[in-house]
């Protein structure tokens, strides 16, 4: 089975600068986010009305929409040195989810 690599994208609605500083990331908000798929070969884009469903692919290719996770910690998750345990912890105990 071919590995899949998802590779994602998240540009901010204001810069660090706007906001006064990487101190207040959270403030800095979601203008596009992308992810491209290498077992897909396809891109999802998601725009900052639909950010507050985060949606995951995972390792071996299923993906799940996560209902009223809020933006600042799409953004925390977007930076965790593990997406993992961030996943695990923080997102699947306190959100809802559903396999796309």
């Amino acid at each position: 089975m071919a590995r899949d690599i998802v590779y994602f994208d998240l540009e901010p609605r204001h810069t660090a600068n706007d906001v006064g500083g990487w101190g207040n990331k959270h403030q800095m908000g979601i203008s596009i986010a992308v992810t491209y798929s290498t077992k897909l070969g396809e891109y999802l884009i998601y725009e900052e009305d639909e950010t507050n469903e985060l949606i995951v692919t995972f390792n071996k290719g299923r993906a799940y929409v996560y209902a009223g996770v809020p933006e600042e910690l799409a953004i925390q998750l977007a930076n965790a040195p593990s997406v993992g345990q961030m996943m695990n912890s923080e997102i699947k105990p306190n959100y809802p989810a559903r396999k796309l």
